[in-house]
């Protein structure tokens, strides 16, 4: 499930995946760049072994947009 929070006085989207064991876990962000790459539009992305945290925002305008909802959506599917 996505939380809205704020960090550094931004307005982002997160949630943590997680996975059987690493190798699961980057191949989900091998995903995750495909999608990001398409949409132009890259979220931060942590790895620690077999869960992956994603945040999202609006760079420009420091705070949550559609481009956001978008991704969160597609992120959703293949997780």
């Amino acid at each position: 499930m996505w939380h809205e929070i704020y960090e550094n006085g931004h307005q982002k989207l997160a949630q943590r995946f997680e996975f059987d064991g690493f190798k699961s876990a980057l191949d989900f962000v091998a995903k995750v760049a495909e999608i990001a790459e398409t949409q132009n539009h890259h979220p931060d992305i942590l790895i620690e072994y077999n869960t992956v945290t994603i945040k999202s925002w609006t760079h420009d305008t420091g705070a949550v947009s559609e481009k956001d909802k978008a991704l969160t959506l597609a992120l959703n599917e293949i997780a």
